[in-house]
């Protein structure tokens, strides 16, 4: 059963929601990237493994920009929950109505870039066992109906794990400011999301090997040399994103801690309203980094991934 959508005014829309692993794990990628993400983590104090490559050698991984289109389906989709309606798969909707819910333009060159997103999306490849489901393998889209014409609309066919994110409340408030967010500054506001978005506990710490690695999880270099410039490059991106102050809702600093740095992000109190909306999922436990830090901060994980969508 598909499901259409009304065309929202212009703009992007209020009440966006972003499913939970979107914006705790690396599922997408800072920038282009042809090779696979490889990544250990925690969830529920369960390791798992997390896996995400392309199905076509012609394809990039996708990245932040192109997973707006899941933010924009989750919402749909928490709509229809809200309705008291079972979930839908596929969902109908217009291609100006998908650009319009992520205050994009309209234009022609705008309909190419959302075609490409769509197909890095579908070409995606998944297998983890993140959830109780081992070794599962998905696409973040299965599978996309095109318009015959200029004017028709998509058929967005979703991944089942992505609707039992929805029925499991596993989502949360996305602001609209975050859409103008690319690369590693989109990762740390997802981050600040999840961890420091909650009445009891309004900060959250990683060390920033450990955030290197949570970012975009590439092997490691066997040359150290090259882990310690990548780690340098990290950290002086991560200075200009805390000068220039974009996280809507947050602050990102860097403070020492012995012999580590750690990044700390901070909700912004003075933001009318943020307590109330800013609360966890129901029945989520909120976890420290997914992997312990390394013991040397000349070793860091591997190469930059600074790169923006």
């Amino acid at each position: 059963m598909s499901h259409s959508v009304r065309p929202p005014r212009p703009g992007a829309r209020t009440g966006l929601r972003a499913p939970l692993f979107l914006l705790r794990y690396p599922f997408v990628a800072l920038g282009r990237r042809t090779t696979p993400i490889l990544f250990m983590g925690t969830e529920g104090g369960r390791a798992f493994f997390l896996t995400v490559g392309t199905t076509s050698p012609a394809s990039s991984l996708p990245l932040h920009t192109d997973a707006d289109i899941l933010i924009a389906a989750t919402t749909l989709l928490k709509d229809v929950l809200d309705d008291g309606q079972p979930l839908p798969n596929p969902i109908t909707i217009m291609p100006l109505t998908l650009l319009r819910m992520l205050a994009r333009p309209t234009g022609g060159s705008q309909r190419a870039q959302l075609e490409a997103a769509l197909t890095r999306l579908t070409n995606t490849s998944v297998n983890t066992d993140i959830w109780p489901v081992g070794g599962t393998l998905f696409s973040l889209i299965e599978r996309v109906e095109r318009p015959d014409g200029p004017h028709g609309p998509y058929e967005l066919y979703l991944p089942e794990f992505l609707l039992e994110e929805v029925r499991r409340a596993r989502i949360f408030s996305f602001a609209p400011a975050a859409l103008r967010l690319h690369g590693l500054e989109r990762c740390l506001y997802g981050w600040a999301r999840v961890y420091a978005g909650g009445k009891a506990f309004d900060s959250w710490r990683i060390e920033l090997r450990d955030a290197h690695n949570r970012a975009c999880a590439p092997p490691p270099y066997a040359d150290p040399r090259r882990r310690g410039a990548a780690l340098r490059q990290f950290k002086a991106a991560l200075l200009q994103i805390a000068a220039a102050d974009r996280l809507p809702e947050f602050r990102l600093t860097l403070e020492p801690r012995g012999k580590r740095l750690d990044l700390v992000l901070t909700r912004k109190t003075s933001v009318a309203g943020t307590s109330a909306d800013m609360s966890p999922a129901p029945g989520f436990v909120i976890e420290a980094s997914a992997v312990p830090p390394p013991d040397d901060l000349d070793d860091p994980c591997s190469r930059p991934c600074l790169d923006l969508d």
